[in-house]
């Protein structure tokens, strides 16, 4: 409800563009991800400033994710929707971040074509401590994927985990596991 949220998305995504030209400057191909809420799609410029950022670094939409985290408090649905799709129609992927917690319901996955619907951390823990939620997980990895969405598994924090999970065949897996949050400078130093 703050005024602060349009500042703090454009900042957010002047730092995702920076970083993809980082990336792009040491030849990597890499997708950049970007968390946004449907709080900080209420910018009527947003869309404008986005295209015109990416024009002056001279960066392809398709070099980016937009992960939508919940939707609670989202003030206009219909607005949230038509923002994601034009950005979808830019080459934006598009992905639901902690899909199963929260507000992050099932009818969420029919409202937009999402390309990624990453699966909570909550939901990996659950898999591997529950055959029948793991059963259910399977049921729910198949529907994203008639759907069209790749899935990610969140939450990966030891190769336990990874043993129990990889039966479940998801396209992405993220976590502790493969590695904590790092600062830029050592994120690109992982690529020389």
């Amino acid at each position: 409800d703050s005024r602060i949220i349009v500042p703090f998305a454009r900042h957010t995504w002047d730092a995702a563009v920076d970083f993809a030209k980082l990336i792009k400057a040491k030849g990597l191909d890499i997708l950049v991800s970007v968390n946004i809420s449907p709080m900080q799609l209420m910018d009527p410029q947003g869309l404008a400033y986005i295209r015109a950022t990416l024009e002056m670094a001279g960066l392809s939409a398709d070099r980016f994710v937009f992960e939508l985290t919940e939707e609670a408090g989202d003030p206009d649905p219909a607005r949230t929707h038509n923002f994601l799709m034009q950005c979808r129609a830019m080459g934006i992927l598009l992905a639901i971040d902690d899909f199963g917690e929260g507000a992050n319901m099932l009818d969420r996955i029919f409202k937009t074509p999402f390309d990624i619907v990453k699966l909570s951390r909550n939901m990996s823990c659950c898999a591997v401590r529950n055959e029948k939620q793991r059963a259910f997980l399977v049921l729910l990895i198949e529907a994203c994927r008639q759907y069209g969405a790749k899935v990610c598994m969140e939450g990966i924090e030891d190769e336990a985990m990874l043993e129990v999970l990889q039966p479940l065949q998801v396209d992405l897996y993220q976590g502790y596991l493969f590695s904590k949050p790092v600062e830029i400078e050592a994120l690109l130093g992982m690529f020389e």
